[in-house]
């Protein structure tokens, strides 16, 4: 099994785990700890001004350099002083969160199918990836899965007017 949801320690919340089988790429990326250069614990997630941060971030960096929280109050908020440079050894999944694709199918009442895709939850260096949207038959886009919808609207999708969608 791997950890799915931690608390602000890294504590594995009740039900916040999956057997990797399930889950086996999300493992991958969740399977270590990430440290500073000094090997000290990163604490992950943490609050940066008053926002989340899952990953080191470069924000406010004066050396433009990934950083870290080694200690944060209650509510997550990094304490004062209490960060340092994340090391150059980390793994990716110390520096990037990866993205989600969920994708929408559409009849239109010319018999037509569309895919939608809406892409989210991607971040560098702490910094959050706005969400992208756009057709799921887009080979440029994040999200190309040019069958999603005809496998999705096998079922019945045709039934659908323009105003329903099928998730």
């Amino acid at each position: 099994w791997c950890a799915t949801a931690v608390n602000k320690v890294g504590e594995v919340l009740d039900g916040g785990w999956e057997d990797c089988s399930d889950n086996q790429e999300y493992c991958e990326q969740t399977d270590g700890k990430c440290f500073t250069v000094t090997a000290k614990d990163c604490v992950l997630p943490f609050k940066y001004k008053g926002v989340w941060v899952e990953t080191c971030t470069i924000q406010n960096s004066v050396n433009k350099k990934p950083w870290c929280a080694t200690a944060v109050n209650d509510n997550g908020e990094v304490l004062d002083g209490r960060w340092e440079d994340c090391s150059p050894e980390n793994k990716d999944y110390c520096n990037q969160t990866w993205g989600h694709c969920e994708s929408t199918c559409e009849s239109l009442q010319d018999g037509n199918t569309t895919c939608s895709f809406e892409f989210t939850g991607e971040s560098k260096l702490g910094i959050k990836t706005p969400a992208q949207f756009g057709n799921c038959d887009d080979e440029s886009g994040p999200c190309y899965l040019p069958n999603d919808c005809n496998a999705d609207c096998e079922n019945g999708c045709e039934n659908f007017l323009r105003s329903e969608l099928l998730f």
